[in-house]
């Protein structure tokens, strides 16, 4: 699988330093489905193709990339919490570690989706702009979600 993103690069833009990971915990499927569930929706299949050819690097840099990077760390939070294993599904408590409460976790998970829908706008800003000035030229606008439906809070209007 082909992805934007680097487990490396996802640490480095979505994880403050010194926030312990398990070494398998990154893998490449969870990448891949961030990617498609957050930058591919945006981007349209034809431009997500040349992103993963590894054009635009600056573009996807500044853009794409810590999109995809938070969307990869919403998707990985709740994997942490629970492990399945022979016993069924359990929560991880280690030595001087303790899950999350609801609550808790419910804040964080907020504030990475309030992040994502920021870094989902200023993407759709940057692609409207470039598209304007006529540039990536793989990019189509009608393949782009938000110029098909927005979110407000919940409600979802279809446009």
């Amino acid at each position: 699988m082909k992805t934007i993103l680097t487990p490396q690069q996802v640490l480095n833009l979505a994880f403050a330093a010194g926030e312990y990971l398990p070494p398998d915990a990154l893998s490449e499927p969870l990448i891949v489905a961030a990617e498609e569930r957050y930058v591919r929706p945006l981007v349209g299949r034809s431009l997500y193709e040349k992103l993963l050819e590894g054009a635009y690097e600056e573009f996807s840099g500044h853009y794409v990339k810590p999109l995809a990077a938070v969307g990869v760390k919403r998707l990985l939070l709740p994997q942490l919490r629970l492990r399945a294993c022979a016993g069924g599904v359990v929560t991880p408590k280690g030595e001087g570690w303790q899950s999350a409460s609801e609550e808790s976790f419910a804040t964080a998970d907020r504030a990475l989706r309030s992040e994502i829908e920021t870094l989902s706008r200023r993407l759709d800003a940057e692609l409207r702009r470039l598209h304007a000035e006529g540039a990536l030229e793989e990019y189509d606008p009608k393949e782009n979600i938000r110029n098909r439906c927005r979110n407000h809070g919940g409600l979802l209007q279809i446009l």
